[in-house]
């Protein structure tokens, strides 16, 4: 019905028995209470990333993850990077869809005389 755990209704009855009204006439637990490092801390350290992508590098979270250790003073998962990308709206950008140095008349030889191509236009064997 209150849609909350039994233990949690018992330690709230002892709160009230120990402390009065006031002992259960607080805010909900909400906000980040397991992070590494404060959301100002978090945005310098993504704007230093932004900083240097803007100079030409490419940032990946396995790169991220050899810096973030040092900020935060202790070992983090990949997926804690992942989640602090999250947080703050950096997203998930895939690889370009061409290779930049790529000969587009060499592509076009190789798929008028590629082996895949004759075997699959060979009628099936019955």
């Amino acid at each position: 019905m209150l849609q909350v755990s039994t233990q949690a209704v018992w330690l709230w009855l002892k709160q009230y028995n120990e402390r009065g009204p006031q002992a259960i006439e607080r805010k909900g637990r909400g906000g980040r209470r397991w992070s590494y490092l404060s959301w100002p801390e978090e945005e310098a350290l993504l704007h230093s990333l932004h900083t240097r992508a803007g100079k030409g590098e490419l940032i990946t979270a396995k790169k991220i993850l050899k810096d973030v250790p040092e900020a935060v003073g202790r070992s983090v998962s990949l997926d804690y990077v992942y989640r602090l990308l999250n947080r703050h709206g950096w997203r998930t950008i895939g690889p370009r869809p061409r290779r930049l140095k790529a000969d587009p008349e060499i592509q076009e030889g190789f798929k008028k005389n590629s082996t895949a191509r004759r075997r699959s236009s060979r009628s099936p064997t019955l």
